[in-house]
């Protein structure tokens, strides 16, 4: 079985939507990103970061995808940058909530 990170690139055939939401839970912020492919929609990761503004943002998300270009790229003999740049290239939205309905918002 595949993990969700090798699924990620192997799937990215056509294009990715990314989608991240974060909440506050016990004091820390939450952030939750998700990917739509041609093929699937998963939860990419859940993860505590330092905090709500959009570079902690920008360092998550661009962690996930260095992480899960890595790990494809390890299993299947390829170099991880250029898959990193394959699977940015196919980026072709992004979405995240920046209501005020949570504490999160400022």
């Amino acid at each position: 079985m595949k993990s969700t990170h090798e699924n990620l690139a192997w799937d990215a055939t056509s294009f990715i939507n990314l989608a991240w939401d974060d909440t506050s839970f016990k004091g820390s912020y939450v952030n939750e990103v998700h990917v739509w492919t041609a093929l699937r929609v998963c939860v990419l990761d859940v993860r505590s970061i330092d905090g709500a503004a959009a570079k902690n943002y920008l360092e998550h998300n661009k962690q996930i995808f260095t992480d899960a270009s890595n790990i494809y790229a390890g299993v299947h003999g390829l170099d991880g940058g250029e898959v990193l740049e394959q699977v940015k290239s196919r980026i072709t939205s992004t979405l995240s909530d920046r209501a005020k309905v949570n504490s999160v918002v400022s």
